[in-house]
C-alpha cells in the first residue's frame, strides 16, 4: 500500500512540474494580450475625452493678454544711446 502511495505521489509531483512550466508560459500570453487591450482602451478613451474637450470648449480668441509692439525706426544715435 505504501509503495502504490509513494508511486502515485511521484507521478503527481511530475505533473504537478510540468503544468507550472505550462501555467508560466499561458500567464505570460494572457497578461501580454491583457494588458495590450487595456493600455489600447485606455488610449482610446484618453483621446476620446480630448477630442470631445476641444470640440465643445471654445477657444475665446478675442480676449488675450498679447500687446501689440509699438515699432519705430531706428536710427544711429539710437544704437549710440544704447
Amino acid at each position: 500500500m505504501r509503495l502504490f502511495f509513494k508511486s502515485i505521489m511521484k507521478k503527481l509531483k511530475l505533473f504537478w512540474n510540468k503544468w507550472k512550466k505550462i501555467a508560466y508560459n499561458i500567464g505570460l500570453f494572457n497578461s501580454k494580450i491583457i494588458l495590450t487591450v487595456v493600455y489600447y482602451i485606455f488610449l482610446f478613451l484618453f483621446v476620446l475625452i480630448f477630442k470631445l474637450k476641444q470640440i465643445f470648449v471654445k477657444k475665446n480668441t478675442k480676449n488675450t493678454n498679447w500687446k501689440k509692439i509699438v515699432s519705430y525706426t531706428k536710427t544711429i544715435e539710437d544704437a549710440r544711446l544704447q
